[in-house]
């Protein structure tokens, strides 16, 4: 019956130690959540609009990008028209 009480309480510590390590692997995970809340907040971003601001983020970025892309097209045009132009001299 010893052999069975000594078992029990090695798995009572082992839990034990099992619960501390998860509650510091949660404090930290709280620490880096906040952390990234204060970055978010100084960057004028609220934190519950993180969503709404990656989107707003990608639209622009898509918008950007059309832009170029026409702004490369508009140039490749005028590039072939003066090509044209140089060829026929």
């Amino acid at each position: 019956m010893s052999d069975q009480i000594e078992d029990i309480l090695r798995r009572k510590a082992d839990l034990e130690r099992r619960r501390e390590r998860l509650l510091g692997k949660l404090e930290s995970a709280r620490e880096s959540l906040e952390k990234v809340y204060q970055e978010l907040e100084e960057m004028g971003v609220e934190p519950s609009e993180v969503s709404n601001e990656i989107q707003r983020l990608l639209k622009e970025r898509d918008e950007q990008i059309a832009l170029y892309n026409n702004t490369l097209n508009e140039a490749d045009e005028i590039l072939t028209r003066i090509e044209g132009r140089l060829n026929t001299l």
